[in-house]
Parts: C-alpha cells; sequence; structure tokens
C-alpha cells in the first residue's frame, strides 16, 4: 500500500510516512480530478462555443435569408416602379399619338376644304374663261355690227350726199 524507503520505522514515523503517502496519492487524485475536470469543462467550453457557433450561424443564416429576402423585396418594389412609370410613359404616348392623329385629321380636313374650294375656283375660272370668251365673241360681233352699220350709215351717208348732190346738181 504504501512505500517506504526506510527500512525501519517508527511508530511516529510510520505515521508520517502514511501521510506522505496520502497526500502524495491525494495530489495525484486531485491532479487526476483535475485533468478530468478540466476536460470536462474543456469539453463543456468546446461544446458551448459549438451551440453558440451553430447559434450564431443560424442568426446569420436567417439574417441572409431575411437580407436576401429584403434584397429580393427591394428589386421587386423598383421593379414595380419601372413598370409603373413605363406604364405611364406608354399612356402619356397614346394620349400624344391620340392628339397628334386629330391634328393630322384637323390639317386633312383643312385640306380638302382648301382642295375643295381650289377645284371649285378651277372650275369657276373655266366658266369664267367659257363666258370671258363668249362675252368677247359677242363684243366682237357687236363691234363687227357696229362698224357694219356704221360703214353702212356712212355709205347711206355718202349716197344720201350723193343723191343729195345730184338733186341739187339737176335743180341747177
Amino acid at each position: 500500500m504504501f512505500s517506504c524507503s526506510r527500512v525501519l520505522l517508527f511508530p511516529g514515523q510510520w505515521l508520517i510516512a502514511l501521510f506522505d503517502n496520502s497526500i502524495l496519492n491525494l495530489k495525484k487524485w486531485r491532479n487526476r480530478v483535475q485533468k478530468v475536470l478540466a476536460n470536462d469543462l474543456v469539453q463543456s467550453v468546446e461544446n458551448h462555443e459549438k451551440e453558440l457557433h451553430a447559434k450564431f450561424e443560424k442568426y446569420l443564416e436567417g439574417r441572409s435569408r431575411s437580407t436576401s429576402l429584403d434584397v429580393a423585396r427591394l428589386e421587386l418594389e423598383r421593379e414595380q416602379r419601372c413598370h409603373a412609370e413605363a406604364e405611364s410613359e406608354i399612356v402619356c404616348a397614346e394620349q400624344s399619338v391620340v392628339k397628334a392623329e386629330k391634328r393630322e385629321q384637323v390639317r386633312v380636313d383643312k385640306l380638302k376644304s382648301s382642295a375643295t374650294a381650289l377645284q371649285k375656283s378651277g372650275i369657276d375660272v373655266a366658266k369664267e374663261q367659257s363666258m370671258r370668251e363668249m362675252y368677247q365673241d359677242m363684243i366682237d360681233k357687236l363691234a363687227e355690227m357696229c362698224w357694219y352699220a356704221n360703214v353702212t350709215s356712212h355709205f347711206r351717208t355718202r349716197e344720201g350726199y350723193r343723191s343729195d348732190k345730184l338733186k341739187i346738181k339737176s335743180y341747177v
């Protein structure tokens, strides 16, 4: 049980040796217990660190999921705003197209009325030209008639003068 290097042990020495031996055994046990406790403590600390690390990983994963969801939500909102802006631009473009079509229709109507007026004036000009020609013909005929009448009256006057002259000569 205990070993003693002394050959002869006295009762007091025996107690001292027993005490020294038990102290050594207690120290060994204490060291073993401390090692076991230290190993258990280290193991529990490592387990606790692993649990904390796992919790932190779960937190980060959840956070990254929520962050990715937030990013996806923000991208969706941005796309919705872009779509709303595009729709409003389309509506504005459609309205401007309708306004442009109305303006073009007004221009076409004005051009049609101008063309109709020009066509009427062309007809009027043609009628006027034919009337001018007719009046010119009438004037020419009247001029001829007047000339003829003038010439005829001149001849008659001349004849009248001649006949008057002859009458006068016959009286003389």
